[in-house]
């Protein structure tokens, strides 16, 4: 009986054991995850705030935020327009569209030739629910050619000042045909 008693003791301290182990496990983790530790550690992070000095400079109180233009587009989406591959031919053009869901918001295309990073074309803004006709064999030779067309947003703030948003890309392989 001696046996069965000391072998039920010894899995006793090792289930506390293991118990132990965890809890200490989950303590360190979520310590090291809420930064708890770096208290005592004499390691705090800096935010960018506290690492800025500032010598001989005045600030500018008559500065004002440009939150109109932020607070106008919180909730919108820009819409680009899509170009496919295919063959096109010699005089035919390529609509380079702001589509009109756009309402106020301009888009400007480039072109450019992803083999030699060259631009091939590009548009001046254009308005919303108006495009720009490219005819790509006035620009390129014929055969092959893989493009990359860069759709660049802009939002304008007042007379003088254009917002660039979050562009967007579209890289097609056209064949221009004799």
């Amino acid at each position: 009986m001696e046996g069965k008693s000391s072998k039920s003791l010894n899995w006793v301290r090792i289930v506390c054991v293991l118990n132990l182990i965890a809890f200490l496990g989950i303590v360190l983790t979520v310590g090291h995850f809420t930064g708890f530790f770096k208290k005592f550690s004499g390691n705090e992070e800096k935010s960018a705030e506290q690492e800025i000095t500032v010598q001989n400079l005045t600030i500018d109180t008559s500065a004002e935020t440009k939150s109109d233009a932020a607070e106008k587009l919180a909730d919108r989406n820009v819409y680009f327009a899509g170009i496919n591959d295919g063959p096109i031919s010699k005089g035919v053009a390529i609509d380079l569209v702001n589509p009109k869901e756009n309402e106020d918001i301009y888009l400007q295309y480039t072109v450019v030739d992803k083999a030699t990073g060259e631009d091939v074309f590009q548009t001046s803004l254009i308005e919303a629910d108006k495009f720009v006709s490219w005819v790509p064999s006035e620009t390129l030779d014929t055969g092959k050619h893989e493009l990359v067309f860069k759709e660049q947003p802009y939002y304008q703030v007042d007379q003088d000042t254009w917002l660039p948003l979050t562009s967007g890309s579209n890289t097609v392989v056209i064949e221009i045909l004799e």
